[in-house]
């Protein structure tokens, strides 16, 4: 069971790069042999973006929004703009623009999702979404049926934005399996 979720490739807000050290970041990761989800933000990631997350050997390669856009008139979710067939279309066109890349997992930025969403990563036979504090803070998962999907969260100190990366990592063997630590890319890290 993968247990490590990275946050926000190539970038962390669309108006930002990742900090420089990103891909050394990942390289260092990737070496110490630990799977992990890497959150593709598919609207700012190029061509050459995607190759270099494809060559990591232990990145499972997650669909994290589209991209990555916080709309003023409905708080921490991305999609409360898109209707149920433009989420498809998103999706489609995701996986028309990256080869066929049909990931099987999705990282909803700032963790918050819908209805809609649910439905459409059911009709697109993902099997995992994941979630964060603001997924309990801000909804009722209670009333949503999320299908086949499963849901596996971070929250607490298994959610973070900067730090000593071996101390984070380090937590992966504690880590409930209904759980993942993040780690967001564009954080303070040190390794």
């Amino acid at each position: 069971m993968i247990k490590l979720r990275i946050d926000d490739y190539p970038q962390g807000e669309p108006s930002r790069r990742y900090p420089k050290w990103g891909r050394e970041l990942l390289a260092h990761i990737d070496a110490l042999d630990i799977p992990y989800y890497l959150a593709v933000v598919p609207e700012v990631c190029s061509q050459r973006d995607f190759e270099f997350a494809r060559s990591l050997k232990n990145a499972h390669l997650a669909l994290h929004g589209f991209d990555h856009a916080l709309p003023v008139w409905r708080p921490r979710s991305e999609f409360g703009k898109f209707t149920y067939n433009e989420i498809l279309y998103k999706i489609e066109q995701t996986h028309i623009r990256f080869d066929g890349w049909c990931p099987n997992v999705f990282i909803p930025p700032f963790n918050m999702f819908d209805q809609e969403l649910l439905d459409a990563l059911n009709h697109w036979s993902f099997d995992i979404i994941t979630g964060g504090p603001e997924t309990f803070d801000h909804m009722d998962i209670t009333k949503m049926d999320f299908g086949k999907l499963k849901l596996i969260t971070s929250e607490g100190e298994f959610y973070t934005s900067n730090g000593d990366l071996s101390v984070i990592l380090g937590r992966l063997g504690h880590c409930p399996d209904d759980k993942m630590v993040v780690v967001h890319l564009t954080g303070d890290y040190t390794f």
